[in-house]
């Protein structure tokens, strides 16, 4: 046996393989008996970390938070503009939101081939996430004159003792919720919101730190978080069926665990570490070596499905403009029409009572990813390669919706709503009618359910550029002090539709597992398919080492190298 030259041809051709054994864009595998350990830290930088692409694909960003940006409070919570005008002698404002984030993430990985052709591999990633926010509310401006309109001479009452939550409509409950009296200088502002956020009412967590007054004459809630833990944990294998000289076949396929906290729904803006159910998606994968040049191409696509599953959470509103409310109310447009027609186009209203929570049985949506990359050897330590992926995730949905804490009673149908307004002797007029179906439709079953499902398709479009570093053949020689097998990378979201989008760099540090020398079996070169079978010899030095981008599954935003699986 020639085990140095054994040794020398596993880590020269063998172990750079081993980045791409795991990688779910190619066809390659690990030689049996040959492991990794792979090291990853990624860092999510700058502004754009939180940003994301809107409802519509677009190649143009706005901000993670854009959902809840610039929404009429007076119109969201308690009804159109000419209602919300009447209070206080003002508006509750304008929402706006500055966020920066920080993100790092380490994925930690292991490979190791079973055979020739048969690959398993683990990944669990850890996150950690810092962001700043800044929230206040501005004056709004009249749709018709463009004039800027008074903030609201309005303070929240303490604690809403004189409220009945289980039961609270903040629409026609507004009164019992705010002191129309609060003194003739004061103007509703973001420590109003906040207050009524934190009250036993509502129940959620104090979004803000501090309040200060702001440039702009505004009071401004400042809030800085720190999130960290580990992720969902991904289990996968990968299958050579066909390994020919110029073309490679491959079938993979993986598990999700959910060993990811799930987000808390009394936080409005926890950080999401997992989404609390399985997944399992199969791919297929080919790759073509054209050695003679130095080039390798790869595709791989495939579907993953996401297992129904059952979890708390507060179930938000949803509203839509008063045209669409009123045809709904009028009948002239069904509930499932307006969700099937206009769902994104309505407004969400993040901010519901701890009654409004329950145990849904859900289905997040299933996704379809398309992955591409190539890449050049320039020198025989150094390498480059690009990639560009497509990920198209299809709606989430909840199928049913448990009790509410008592003593809340439960959302009721469509039906139900308009035969008790139909039944009402008070409703005795169309006019009224029409007005207790607005506000009663808004709090539908249905309605609750379709907010669960908004901006929930999502897609993406991925550019990614990589520069891999192998020094081992050359330390061997005596040629390079130190056995560098490393990568550099960096991704940008070209396009996308309803998806987070940050920047990234990573680096990735491989550790080879020669486990064959625990039992003498050196690896053996695998024959090509498509070529007369003979006798495998003892691998020997190549002349070509294909180049690999390091980049394994990642489920959502976290920091990776190019082209990394982005399931939401």
């Amino acid at each position: 046996m020639r085990c140095p030259l054994g040794l020398v041809a596993l880590l020269v051709t063998i172990f750079p393989l081993s980045a791409s054994a795991q990688d779910v864009r190619d066809a390659e595998t690990l030689p049996a008996g040959v492991g990794a350990v792979l090291i990853q830290p990624g860092l999510g930088y700058g502004p754009g970390s939180l940003e994301r692409f809107g409802r519509g694909w677009q190649f143009s960003r706005e901000s993670l938070i854009a959902d809840f940006n610039g929404v009429s409070l007076s119109k969201v919570l308690v009804g159109d503009a000419a209602s919300g005008i009447q209070i206080g002698g003002g508006t509750l404002g304008v929402t706006n939101f500055v966020g920066k984030q920080q993100s790092f993430a380490v994925n930690f990985m292991a490979a190791v081939g079973i055979t020739d052709r048969l690959t398993l591999a683990a990944l669990w990633p850890f996150m950690s996430v810092d962001y700043e926010l800044d929230v206040w509310l501005s004056r709004e401006k009249d749709e018709a004159t463009g004039m800027e309109l008074p903030l609201a001479n309005a303070r929240i009452k303490e604690d809403f003792k004189d409220v009945d939550c289980a039961n609270l409509d903040i629409a026609r409950d507004f009164d019992k919720i705010v002191d129309l009296d609060p003194g003739a200088s004061y103007q509703f502002n973001v420590d109003d919101l906040r207050r009524a956020l934190v009250s036993d009412c509502l129940g959620y967590r104090d979004p803000v730190d501090r309040l200060e007054i702001g440039s702009d004459g505004y009071v401004h809630g400042k809030g800085n978080r720190r999130f960290s833990g580990f992720r969902d944990l991904v289990l996968g294998a990968k299958y050579q069926v066909f390994h020919g000289r110029d073309l490679h076949l491959a079938g993979l396929a993986y598990v999700i665990a959910p060993t990811g906290k799930v987000e808390d729904p009394t936080d409005l803006f926890d950080v999401n570490f997992g989404d609390g159910q399985w997944d399992a998606a199969l791919l297929a994968a080919v790759t073509v070596p054209f050695d003679d040049i130095g080039l390798r191409v790869a595709v791989s696509a495939g579907y993953e499905i996401s297992f129904a599953d059952s979890l708390e959470r507060r179930l938000n509103s949803l509203t839509f403009e008063d045209s669409l409310e009123e045809q709904l109310a009028k009948g002239e447009l069904s509930e499932q029409q307006l969700f099937d027609e206009h769902l994104d186009e309505g407004t969400a209203v993040p901010i519901v009572t701890r009654y409004d929570s329950a145990t849904i049985d859900r289905k997040l949506g299933d996704s379809v990813y398309v992955y591409s990359g190539v890449s050049y050897q320039i020198l025989e330590w150094l390498s480059v390669g690009v990639t560009l992926d497509l990920l198209h995730h299809f709606r989430d949905r909840v199928k049913s919706i448990g009790p509410r804490p008592s003593p809340a009673p439960p959302w009721l149908t469509e039906e139900q709503i308009r035969a008790e307004v139909a039944a009402d002797p008070t409703l005795d007029t169309d006019a009224k009618r029409l007005t207790e179906l607005k506000a009663r439709l808004r709090e539908s079953d249905g309605r609750k359910k379709a907010a669960y499902a908004w901006h929930t398709v999502r897609g993406s479009l991925v550019g990614g550029i990589g520069v891999n570093f192998n020094t081992i053949p050359m330390f061997i020689r005596g040629d390079f002090p130190l056995p560098i097998l490393a990568s550099i990378g960096a991704s940008r979201f070209l396009a996308g539709q309803n998806l987070d989008t940050p920047d990234a760099v990573s680096l990735s540090i491989a550790l080879p597992l020669p486990f064959f020398l625990l039992t003498g079996d050196e690896p053996k070169e695998m024959p090509f398919d498509d070529e007369p079978e003979g006798e495998s010899e003892e691998l020997g030095p190549p002349e070509h080492v294909p180049p690999v981008i390091i980049t394994p599954p990642d489920r959502d935003s976290t920091p990776t190298a190019p082209g990394a699986p982005n399931p939401s």
